[in-house]
């Protein structure tokens, strides 16, 4: 086989590595959010709502949110995830009061700037107004067989109450426009503690003859950390990365290079996540 062959098998290897990895790292995560509560934590750009919108891209179902995702998106309030007046001290007491069934079957919410809306600096205050949303977190496979994923810049500036019973955490850890695909990468963790340590997973030792034990070891004390990418085609994307512009100001955001006084709802959306 000549040089030139022999680079070519190299890049077609490669390329296939490529293709099953983003695969394999497409329905690990699907997974994760379809049978937990998951978190979503990552700075402002990193992809928090990229990583929500590739995720209702690969379950294809309808689904509730405090933004717009696609055309099955139904957007909800945040209080509305509550099995209100029942509260804590009502269900130790066994006097559980009947509440009507609002939302529908095996269908998750998505809450975009959960630090925003459920913000850890008003905890104690969270707590007073809002009682019955941590049961409804808690027992929403019970209720609905459904979960409710969260996105924040920070893990602990979302209420205690709710970053603590989460189930699974992924860090976003930043886009890269790959022509007509954006590039992710994340890590997961399965342990709030580690999460919010920002602990890396352990490096590959191959030629450690302890390397299995210390593999072990680590998963033991820290539990998963994996990290992994996935490509996402901007043509997929329907989410817009301004929405609260119109939500707050009742004016669509400008359009990136247009004059100021242009204004277009919905252009910025195949623009990076936040």
């Amino acid at each position: 086989m000549t040089l030139q062959g022999i680079i070519i098998l190299i890049v077609i290897i490669f390329i296939i590595v490529i293709i099953v990895k983003d695969k394999l790292n497409k329905r690990f995560i699907k997974e994760k959010f379809e049978d937990s509560n998951i978190i979503v934590f990552g700075k402002k750009g990193s992809g928090k709502d990229l990583l929500f919108q590739l995720v209702i891209n690969l379950r294809k179902k309808k689904h509730y949110s405090n933004i717009v995702y696609n055309k099955k998106t139904e957007i909800i309030c945040i209080d509305q995830l509550s099995v209100s007046p029942n509260t804590y001290e009502l269900a130790i007491q066994g006097k559980f009061i009947v509440v009507p069934k609002i939302f529908e079957e095996s269908t998750d919410a998505y809450i975009s700037d959960g630090g925003i809306f459920l913000p850890s600096q008003y905890d104690h205050q969270l707590d007073r107004q809002f009682p019955s949303f941590p049961i409804f977190y808690a027992l929403s496979r019970h209720l609905y067989k459904s979960n409710i994923h969260i996105n924040t810049q920070s893990l602990t500036r979302v209420w205690k109450k709710i970053r603590e019973q989460a189930d699974g955490y992924f860090k976003t850890a930043g886009v890269i426009n790959f022509g007509p695909w954006l590039f992710l990468r994340v890590r997961y963790y399965d342990k709030y503690e580690t999460a919010e340590a920002n602990m890396s997973p352990l490096a590959s030792r191959f030629m450690n003859k302890y390397a299995r034990a210390e593999a072990d070891q680590y998963l033991a004390m820290h539990g998963l950390i994996k990290d992994m990418f996935v490509f996402i085609p901007k043509k997929s994307i329907h989410y817009s990365t301004r929405y609260f512009h119109d939500v707050f100001f009742g004016l669509p955001a400008p359009v990136r290079g247009a004059g100021k006084k242009k204004l277009v709802s919905g252009e910025s959306k195949k623009e990076e996540s936040k």
